[in-house]
């Protein structure tokens, strides 16, 4: 019969070799939080919705950069920011390449108007 392998339980030795930083982790893991914050996990990872969406932008941005990709898809799930009460305020400015578009366009719109 297939299972999972029983769990082992660290011991002393593991658990002083360990970083704080990684215990705290463990400890967030098997809480059921986020491994950045206290906040509760999205579904199916290991961080909530807020930090999933930040190491999403991040990799695709690194990718871009690794790879030497000129567009971006603005209508990715990566880059919209909703659905997050941390992203509903301008004053959240947390991913300046991700806004720098959008931030453009509005005060060339501005511009334009007051012309």
């Amino acid at each position: 019969m297939k299972g999972k392998p029983p769990r082992r339980r660290m011991s002393q030795r593991l658990l002083h070799a360990m970083s704080r930083q990684r215990k705290y982790q463990l400890r967030h893991k098997r809480a059921g939080l986020c491994l950045a914050c206290s906040r509760p996990v999205a579904s199916g990872t290991l961080f909530c919705e807020l930090h999933r969406r930040k190491r999403n932008l991040e990799n695709r941005e690194r990718q871009r950069k690794r790879f030497k990709r000129k567009i971006r898809y603005h209508k990715a799930e990566s880059y919209k920011f909703r659905g997050s009460k941390g992203y509903e305020h301008e004053s959240a400015y947390i991913f300046g390449s991700a806004m720098l578009a959008s931030n453009f366009r509005r005060r060339r719109a501005k511009s334009d108007r007051a012309a």
